[in-house]
């Protein structure tokens, strides 16, 4: 369908409720935001829509937004495209667009500001006043007794930040 969020309880296992959204929206990532609010990613719509109840409000961002995080305050939302945009929302509205070059999958903010991974190229990137790349580290990999092969990560899967650290979960290749 592409044009509903179902919101399940996890007390009774049951659907809560049920949201339109534009026609062929295809949500693909949320966030809840502090206030209650839900932050829904629309790929194929290229917007943000912000759910409150069965009230939806939607923003355009980009032609292919991947990646969504909250910012430091309530009503702040930060958006990496597939193109390389970062856009930033300060209460429903953009406040900055930033062009990094960057395929974005996923975003974090951190205590060493913001941070996301790149999806092609397993990269974890820091967004500052420029744009720093780290490719996930090579490793070795006993492929059989006495015989070993440098793998380097080629996908990254997913992000996550934990207080001063961040965990990449990628995909190895030879």
């Amino acid at each position: 369908e592409g044009d509903r969020l179902r919101v399940f309880s996890v007390a009774t296992m049951a659907l809560d409720s049920e949201v339109a959204l534009p026609p062929k929206s295809w949500p693909t990532r949320v966030l809840e935001g502090r206030s209650g609010e839900l932050y829904v990613l629309l790929r194929g719509a290229g917007a943000i829509a912000t759910v409150r109840g069965q009230e939806v409000t939607v923003t355009q961002v980009c032609s292919e937004p991947r990646a969504l995080a909250l910012g430091p305050n309530a009503d702040q939302l930060t958006v990496g495209c597939a193109g390389g945009e970062v856009v930033e929302l300060v209460g429903g509205a953009i406040s900055q667009l930033r062009q990094t070059g960057v395929e974005w999958r996923d975003l974090a903010l951190t205590a060493d500001g913001l941070k996301g991974t790149s999806f092609r190229s397993a990269e974890l990137v820091t967004v500052g006043q420029s744009t720093t790349r780290v490719p996930m580290p090579a490793q070795r990999v006993n492929t059989s007794p006495g015989s070993t092969v440098l793998h380097r990560g080629q996908v990254a899967w997913r992000m996550v930040a934990a207080g001063t650290r961040t965990y990449v979960i990628h995909q190895l290749h030879a």
